[in-house]
């Protein structure tokens, strides 16, 4: 073992040439995965990446990773030729939250066991199974206690995944309960600026639908 390398009881880097370790391993850049660190230096650490489309594996430098010079390799994007298309950006999100803990939504997804399925880490077969998002529609898991994979997957409205969140905040109000997009859409209302006055309680039912202007009629409308 190398005098200029710190390491763990279990072998594995803690400190290179003075410099706290970075674990980068399992995270996501661009079409990149991270598998392994392969080299420690002073000014220079290295990690073996994996690209999701080719399965095409290459040593990247971490600060090119860091700082999003290298997110892809060579050809890789036009195996495909759809990196800029909403649907990409869907198998993205996917797997980011998933695997990234630095993810604004790991917590609810990678961080409670959520998962993707083998085949689905790599774009094409996500593509091949799903296909184009229809209009309006968003991908939902049928199970939300279950990962991402052909058979627990589907397209669904906004509003009615709302409805099958795991997470879904009910809103009580003139004696009756509905969630979120429900109470939005009764009072004519965006739900997601709902979601932002009643979700963090800064708001009360009532004052919600004063404030974005909702049809408070309706309340006795049923």
């Amino acid at each position: 073992m190398s005098k200029n390398i710190k390491y763990n009881k279990d072998g594995s880097i803690t400190k290179a040439y003075g410099v706290a370790r970075k674990d980068l391993t399992g995270q996501l850049f661009g079409e990149l995965k991270v598998i392994e660190r392969v080299e420690a230096g002073p000014k220079k650490s290295k990690w073996l990446c994996e690209c999701t489309i080719t399965k095409r594996t290459r040593a990247v430098i971490q600060g090119d990773l860091l700082s999003g010079k290298v997110d892809s390799l060579p050809t890789s994007r036009s195996m495909h030729g759809m990196s800029k298309e909403p649907i990409y950006g869907v198998w993205e999100e996917m797997i980011q939250r998933t695997t990234n803990s630095k993810h604004k939504s790991y917590k609810n997804y990678g961080g409670r066991g959520i998962t993707v399925c083998e085949d689905w880490n790599n774009f094409e077969n996500f593509f091949k199974d799903m296909g184009h998002a229809p209009k309006g529609m968003t991908l939902d898991r049928k199970n939300n206690n279950r990962g991402y994979s052909k058979r627990n997957c589907r397209w669904l409205s906004f509003k009615k995944q709302q409805n099958n969140k795991r997470t879904n905040v009910v809103v009580k109000y003139n004696n009756k309960r509905y969630t979120l997009a429900e109470f939005s859409e009764r009072f004519n209302m965006d739900s997601r600026r709902v979601g932002e006055f009643i979700g963090k309680k800064l708001l009360t039912p009532r004052q919600t639908i004063l404030k974005l202007g909702g049809h408070l009629w309706s309340t006795t409308v049923e």
